[in-house]
């Protein structure tokens, strides 16, 4: 049994988990209720985006960022000052249908598109490599083993290129979802 004093003060009672760090604090991905905006399926809170700050006593969501659906999970590119986010939205219907990875430009207030987003695949939790040239992800896009599997795309000439499936050393027919 899990102690409840052994929790983080950041934690809320619904889905609560960190995607990756953040000059000064951390990538925290939420249901928490504070943006009243409930999924059709179960009527439980959309996840969104926060910062949370190193001492945990502060959290700010990323309104920016956030829509009236699921967003999140996200990473940040401190040397672009780049978010890298994941959108979706389960409709009525019960497929995914809007989906895809994200890029947030801090200094433009751009946001734009990756390339290899498709609406008939789920494409989520980016994550960038250390010298930003190779975005992993998550997707049950054809190609790969099983459910979802983790992927990978290299920037090349300032454009990500077609996505490489990482092999069956990483993925299953089972689903692989968080390339951290």
């Amino acid at each position: 049994k899990l102690n409840v004093t052994t929790l983080l003060p950041i934690n809320s009672d619904l889905g609560d988990f960190v995607t990756s760090a953040f000059p000064g604090g951390y990538v925290l991905s939420s249901s928490r209720d504070d943006f009243n905006a409930r999924w059709s399926y179960d009527h439980s809170p959309y996840l969104n985006i926060y910062v949370v700050s190193d001492s945990m006593r502060k959290i700010e969501r990323q309104a920016y960022l956030c829509d009236k659906h699921h967003d999140g999970t996200a990473f940040f590119d401190t040397t672009n000052s780049t978010w890298y986010f994941a959108k979706n939205y389960l409709p009525k219907r019960g497929k995914l249908s809007t989906t895809g990875i994200f890029m947030y430009n801090q200094k433009t207030k751009e946001e734009s598109v990756y390339a290899f987003n498709d609406p008939i695949y789920f494409l989520a939790h980016p994550y960038l490599s250390p010298k930003a040239d190779t975005l992993w992800f998550s997707s049950d896009r054809s190609g790969g083993f099983g459910g979802a599997d983790i992927w990978y795309s290299v920037k090349s000439e300032g454009a990500w290129g077609e996505p490489i499936n990482a092999g069956k050393q990483i993925n299953t027919i089972e689903n692989e979802m968080f390339p951290v």
